[in-house]
């Protein structure tokens, strides 16, 4: 037990951050080392939850040392000083970065006790990879057992917690001798990186400090709302929950919702437990029910009335479905937070998006897609046209398919009882089938009606695919093991999509 009493982690100086290296060697890192080494790092080992979180403190971190930038030549200028400024902040600051400590420590707000009579947690409870009361995870037969983990995963754990916990059921301690909630078990809303499951886009560069850069917000495009740049939660951090001032920075300024303390957590010194209870409160709309400003990492659209909303992920749909709307963010006409539009964007570039699913307070999974190779002609409103024609030709050959299952039934005198059950399962064969084709909607995308010979090509290879995954899709759905049934099928199959069909849809 001593020996682990001894046990620390300090996040910027101790290796807790899974990276790649240019090199190709695997290893981890601390924030310092990570900066120090940004150039050979080509990317992060993480899940979808953990690299969303990790990746906002990272641009917290920065944001702060060089405070700023303040504009988009600022921007242009900062890229040398992200290291050297961001390692001099850490150094700074190492006394908040402390993973355990005896009254307060990283993401964990002083005077923080258990209620008299009650327990402490297991340490799978910050834990969104273990099973954990709402939360089932495959392969984890270890719930309800104590479960020690490394502290470098601790840390993480930590992070993606306050990030992204589904709301639901909590228990209640004691934060400064007030209760976090006037009866137990208290209820908690989830935390700001999960609303609508929202998905989280990352611009992509060639090492991590290129990625840093790209996805930095210059002051002048969050100053005119709401609360403005604000500080990280570990410089202003809520003494309890009548803290006004300091729970106004973390929750509606820019660089205190990067990190959020959307739940109140003490680790024991034992590393061994934790007390967890509801945090702070981070609202998605205003009072006028206008979506904050301040998520940068989020993605959101305009509908045709100018609102915006948050593009969520669907477990049951391919994140590729979404490119469009996710790619929207670059357009001049959206309010989307990024330093960069369709003008100013790399040549070429690659984008990473994310999300945590949630039914509820129920945790489906994370979810993740990486492109490469994008460029300018992705983005725009040509691109957005582009997109939606692509789209529309694979919504044409689903809904053949389901006519054609309607024929298939029709012809073999069957009562078709279960139609929303097998189009469902319809929908989610054909949209799998055709997610392994999406290099052909990429190669599509990046062709425009200027090239005719080559816009027809590329058009028609996607309506072939369409065709196909439409084919199979239908065959694994209906029976052949009668006469009538083969008959049935022959004939059924004629309605599926042809080539010919699918390309009368094709904006031209």
């Amino acid at each position: 037990m001593s020996r682990i009493m001894k046990q620390n982690l300090n996040l910027c100086t101790d290796p807790w951050i899974p990276v790649r290296m240019r090199s190709g060697a695997c290893q981890r890192v601390s924030l310092e080392n990570f900066f120090k080494e940004a150039r050979d790092i080509s990317d992060m080992i993480l899940p979808a939850h953990e690299r969303i979180s990790v990746m906002r403190l990272l641009i917290c971190i920065v944001q702060r040392a060089i405070n700023g930038p303040h504009n988009r030549e600022e921007w242009d200028e900062c890229k040398e000083n992200i290291a050297p400024w961001s390692i001099a902040y850490l150094k700074e600051w190492r006394h908040a970065f402390n993973l355990i400590g005896k009254d307060g420590a990283f993401l964990q707000p002083t005077c923080v006790e258990a209620r008299k009579g009650d327990d402490w947690g297991d340490m799978s409870k910050i834990s969104m990879s273990l099973a954990e009361g709402n939360t089932p995870t495959l392969f984890d037969n270890a719930a309800g057992s104590l479960r020690r983990t490394e502290l470098w995963q601790m840390a993480l754990d930590l992070l993606a917690f306050q990030n992204c916990a589904p709301g639901g059921t909590i228990g209640v301690v004691m934060w400064n001798n007030v209760q976090t909630g006037t009866k137990a078990p208290d209820s908690a809303p989830g935390g700001p990186c999960i609303p609508y499951s929202a998905i989280h886009l990352f611009v992509c560069g060639e090492n991590m400090l290129e990625t840093i850069w790209y996805n930095l917000c210059t002051c002048k495009e969050f100053a005119p709302f709401r609360k403005g740049m604000g500080k990280p939660i570990w410089e202003f951090m809520p003494s309890g929950m009548n803290d006004t001032k300091a729970i106004e920075n973390a929750t509606m300024t820019y660089l205190g919702r990067l990190v959020p303390m959307s739940r109140v957590v003490k680790i024991a010194e034992t590393a061994d437990k934790c007390l967890t209870a509801r945090g702070l409160t981070y609202p998605v709309y205003s009072e006028d029910k206008e979506l904050l400003y301040y998520e940068s990492t989020m993605s959101v659209v305009l509908d045709k009335n100018n609102s915006r909303h948050i593009v969520g992920a669907d477990i049951y749909k391919a994140m590729w479905r979404n490119l469009p709307a996710l790619l929207h963010r670059f357009s001049r006409q959206s309010k989307s937070f990024t330093c960069m539009d369709e003008q100013d964007l790399p040549e070429h570039y690659g984008i990473w998006i994310g999300a945590m699913v949630l039914d509820q307070a129920k945790v489906l999974g994370p979810m993740e897609d990486y492109y490469e190779h994008l460029d300018k002609v992705h983005v725009g409103h040509a691109a957005d046209k582009r997109q939606a024609i692509l789209m529309r030709m694979a919504d044409k050959g689903i809904s053949l398919v389901k006519s054609a299952l309607m024929s298939y039934y029709s012809y073999i005198n069957s009562p078709f009882d279960n139609k929303k059950q097998v189009f469902l399962h319809a929908e989610k064969t054909f949209w799998g089938k055709l997610t392994a084709k999406k290099h052909i909607y990429m190669r599509c995308l990046g062709v425009t009606a200027e090239k005719p010979e080559l816009y027809n090509a590329v058009n028609s290879s996607w309506g072939d695919a369409i065709c196909s995954s439409a084919a199979s899709t239908f065959d694994l759905l209906v029976s052949r093991n009668t006469v009538p049934q083969l008959a049935a099928w022959a004939r059924a199959r004629q309605k599926l999509p042809n080539n010919k069909r699918i390309m009368q849809d094709n904006g031209r």
